[in-house]
């Protein structure tokens, strides 16, 4: 399958494909993730594309079915994976390995700007664009986020087809 990359610029959005032709995919992950600064730059999305379609010919009304992505800023991002496991689509807050608050913590406080909007996160669950491109890169070589990482459900309630139930 083909990797590719959605940035979030302005109220646009673009997309390009991610290879190694010329420059390794931790670098350009990491330069592409050192841009956020929940302005103008405020969003990264990586996923793959279907078998055998082509870049321009991938049907957006049904791609990305599952993703990794961060929003926010250089210095503090939070990251989301959507994935389907066994059949079942679900989406998990990334948070530092060893360091999941449990179910004594009060909701997450930690605010992550989008441009106008804002997501809360834990404390652990924020990164810097350097430990984000890890986890990228990682999630280009494998589909996962690395197994050491914590991962917290959303419960945001996704149908057979991908999308949120209700939207």
């Amino acid at each position: 399958m083909t990797v590719y990359y959605l940035t979030k610029i302005e109220k646009y959005a673009s997309r390009s494909e991610l290879n190694e032709i010329v420059i390794p995919a931790l670098e350009q992950l990491t330069r592409l993730l050192s841009l956020l600064d929940s302005g103008d730059h405020r969003a990264l999305a990586l996923w793959r594309g279907p078998d055998g379609v082509d870049f321009w010919d991938v049907d957006m009304t049904i791609y990305p079915m599952t993703f990794l992505q961060a929003g926010g800023t250089r210095d503090g991002m939070a990251i989301e994976w959507k994935t389907n496991r066994d059949g079942e689509f679900r989406q998990y807050a990334v948070g530092h390995p060893g360091s999941n608050p449990g179910k004594d913590a009060t909701q997450p406080d930690h605010e992550i700007r989008l441009g106008e909007n804002r997501i809360f996160a834990y404390e652990h669950e924020v990164f810097s664009y350097e430990e984000a491109a890890d986890i990228f890169h990682h999630y280009f070589l494998h589909d996962s986020p690395p197994a050491t990482y914590e991962l917290r459900d959303l419960q945001l309630g996704f149908g057979p087809d991908g999308k949120v139930r209700g939207s």
